[in-house]
């Protein structure tokens, strides 16, 4: 959780010369043990949408809230909120989301950043930041059908060593976490 706030943050604010630019998420974590009030292991306790809210709110980066969506409803909200750009190339001004993810056959949840959406030769794809592998995951998504993440090896350049990486594919769908967007 709070590497995807991260992610947003340094979404925003990369082009900042007096941002401060974090090399990892420990300050993040600090952040959301404020928030919670006690210590935080990421990989054993669940993240709160309103810890993420808190922590972006904090690094003025923006207004940021939570706000729920019906499965069928959620592409419709990331494209709102991401806003959708016609064919590729790069984007440097971005409005990213967090998006909560239910794992298929689970009852684990995923945090990603979404943080552009493109419209391209008729379909509708996400380029999705996941902060476990580190992977920039591009996949298509259609309105009025559920949002659905399939975390799968990517290509990937890898200048930093070994990383973590999804042994097989997992798929994961927004059905009780919400989406964390800028307000306007």
């Amino acid at each position: 959780g709070p590497s995807a706030a991260l992610m947003c943050y340094t979404k925003l604010k990369k082009l900042a010369p007096s941002a401060p630019l974090y090399a990892d998420t420990h300050p993040f974590q600090k952040l959301y043990e404020k928030w919670l009030g006690t210590s935080y292991d990421g990989t054993k306790d669940g993240t709160w949408p309103e810890g993420l809210v808190y922590i972006l709110n904090s690094q003025g980066c923006g207004n940021w809230r939570k706000d729920l969506y019906a499965p069928n409803d959620a592409v419709q909200a990331i494209e709102y909120f991401v806003g959708t750009r016609e064919g590729l190339g790069p984007t440097i001004d971005v409005s990213p989301v967090i998006v909560g993810v239910n794992w298929d056959g689970s009852t684990a949840s995923h945090w990603v950043c979404i943080d552009t959406v493109r419209s391209f030769l008729g379909s509708t794809y996400a380029t999705i930041c996941d902060p476990w592998d580190a992977d920039v995951h591009v996949q298509s998504m259609t309105r009025g059908k559920p949002f659905v993440y399939t975390a799968a090896e990517q290509f990937h350049v890898d200048f930093w060593g070994s990383h973590f990486k999804y042994e097989q594919p997992s798929t994961g769908r927004v059905r009780e976490w919400p989406i964390i967007h800028l307000t306007s």
